[in-house]
C-alpha cells in the first residue's frame, strides 16, 4: 500500500500540458461505477440481440445477472479492468476538482499508449485494488447492528 492509498492524499497528473488532480474513489464514487458495470451489462444484451423475441430474453437474462453484481464479483472487476473501465475510473478520481472533464474526454485519451500507461498508474496507485482483479480492495458492505 503506497502513500497516498494509505492517507487518502490526491496525486496530480500532467496531460497534455494540464495538470489533473486525482482523488481516491469515495462511497458516491463506487456507487456510480456500479451502476456504470450493470448498465454495461444490458448494452451487451442489446448488442448481441437480433429478433425482438431475442432482446427480450438476453435483456431478462442481463438484467438478472446485474441485480446480483456487487463490486467484489470478479464479473465486475474484470468490466473494471477494461479500456472502459479505466476510463471511467480516471474520470471518477478526476472529476472533483475539474467539473468540466467530461467522459468523452477520458475516453480520447485512449489513442495514446503513453498517456495509458501514466492512467494505468495513476489509478493504481489510488485504488485499493488498481485495475488488478486478483487483489481485493473494494469496501465491503457495513452491517447495521
Amino acid at each position: 500500500m503506497g502513500l497516498p492509498e494509505t492517507t487518502a492524499a490526491p496525486i496530480a497528473l500532467e496531460i497534455k500540458g494540464q495538470t489533473f488532480t486525482l482523488r481516491p474513489l469515495n462511497d458516491e464514487d463506487y456507487g456510480v461505477l456500479l451502476r456504470w458495470v450493470r448498465s454495461q451489462y444490458l448494452k451487451v444484451a442489446d448488442d448481441m440481440s437480433t429478433t425482438p423475441e431475442e432482446r427480450e430474453t438476453m435483456r431478462r437474462i442481463a438484467f438478472e445477472k446485474a441485480s446480483q453484481a456487487t463490486l467484489q464479483s470478479p464479473e465486475v472487476l474484470s468490466h473494471i479492468t477494461t479500456p472502459e473501465g479505466t476510463v471511467m475510473l480516471m474520470w471518477l478520481m478526476a472529476r472533483k476538482d475539474a467539473k468540466e472533464l467530461q467522459l468523452s474526454t477520458v475516453r480520447g485519451w485512449l489513442g495514446d499508449e503513453q498517456m495509458v500507461g501514466s492512467l494505468l498508474d495513476a489509478v493504481n496507485q489510488l485504488s485499493p485494488s488498481g485495475t488488478d482483479p486478483n487483489k481485493k480492495g473494494v469496501p465491503r458492505k457495513r452491517r447495521r447492528r
